[in-house]
């Protein structure tokens, strides 16, 4: 019995040391890019790293404000990613509602080929969809950045999909009788029950849109276009990279996904526990 319990405990505490290290392992880069933030040049290039600067600066940070086109840059990714996420979820919840409410012919198959999308590399779509871009004249716009992403995303569809299946079909029949139409159910019933799943898909809408990095920076050209994550770019070139602002900059970029996140966390976990409504 005595071997069990010790047994038992050296167990719980090697999956404590193992999360301990997990975490430890995700938080270095981000502590690694707040502390190159504050080091000169000098410091952020020297062998051995040092992991605390030894003469913390802010010039890396006014350095980064005062490029000419850094409002410009935080400008564009929120209007791409606002975007994207108002528009996406309105379409991704409403296909996700007739998936998974409505037997019409080719549902199923419709429902295959949006899982067939979540298995292809956004790598093998860059070709044919620049190609696309070139047709419609898009290049070197913002709606570049919009439509051909993840303004009608398979993720979002399959996500709102299995939240809808779950709703009670009583709900929708006593809607039904009394007079409403399909899609005021939807905007009326469907969505108001929706919010954590909504909220999560937003968010996650919203980081992803946000980090875009290989897709505008083939499709964008004009410095006035550019989103942030492009734009920090600016601090690299042929010769050298400037680590100290670059660092400052990615630090900055990462303070709009965390305020979003951090006002709806709640939301977020909200949807972790809850599946839907029961009967």
């Amino acid at each position: 019995m005595r071997q069990r319990k010790f047994l038992k405990f050296i167990l719980g505490r090697l999956k404590d040391v193992i999360l301990l290290l997990g975490a430890v392992i995700m938080i270095l880069p981000f502590f690694w890019v707040i502390s190159t933030s504050f080091k000169t040049q000098k410091e952020a290039i020297a062998v051995p790293p040092t992991f605390i600067p030894e003469n913390p600066i802010l010039s890396n940070f006014t350095q980064v404000l005062g490029e000419s086109f850094i409002l410009r840059y935080f400008l564009n990714s929120i209007i791409v990613s606002g975007t994207v996420v108002i528009v996406a979820l309105f379409f991704c919840s409403l296909t996700g509602y007739a998936l998974a409410k409505f037997d019409f012919p080719g549902s199923k198959l419709f429902f295959l080929m949006v899982l067939g999308k979540l298995m292809i590399p956004v790598e093998a779509l860059i070709i044919p969809l620049y190609l696309l871009i070139l047709k419609l004249g898009w290049s070197d716009n913002l709606i570049a950045l919009i439509v051909p992403t993840e303004m009608i995303s398979a993720f979002g569809i399959f996500m709102m999909r299995q939240f809808i299946t779950n709703f009670p079909d009583s709900i929708i029949e006593s809607a039904r009788l009394d007079g409403c139409g399909d899609f005021g159910i939807f905007w009326k019933i469907i969505l108001p029950n929706m919010k954590p799943a909504m909220f999560t898909l937003g968010i996650l809408l919203f980081v992803w849109s946000w980090s875009m990095f290989l897709w505008p920076l083939i499709v964008i050209d004009s410095p006035e276009k550019m989103t942030i994550q492009i734009g920090l770019e600016r601090f690299s070139n042929q010769y050298f990279t400037q680590y100290g602002p670059k660092m400052a900059g990615v630090l900055l970029s990462l303070l709009p996904v965390l305020i979003v996140f951090l006002i709806f966390q709640r939301r977020v976990l909200e949807s972790v526990t809850l599946s839907g409504l029961k009967e």
